[in-house]
């Protein structure tokens, strides 16, 4: 549908929770930029990021990993 976009996971958990970005970001330890980067681009933070924004969000790493998505990582 036009003007329509795909919603990552981790934001569609994130906001099913109510938690805004910035207070993933330092519950999890790392940048707000991070979080951006992989919910609007899906360019997912390294295993360590993942495991800490899922800690934060209540649900397992794997979870947050969207088959098919881009596996390209950044430092967060």
């Amino acid at each position: 549908m036009f003007g329509m976009s795909k919603i990552s996971t981790v934001r569609r958990i994130r906001q099913e929770r109510g938690i805004p970005m910035y207070v993933v970001a330092r519950k999890a330890r790392t940048a707000v930029q991070t979080l951006w980067l992989w919910e609007l681009h899906e360019i997912v933070p390294n295993p360590a990021v993942v495991k800490r924004v899922a800690q934060v969000l209540g649900v397992q790493p794997q979870d947050l990993i969207e088959a098919g998505g881009d596996t390209d990582t950044v430092q967060g």
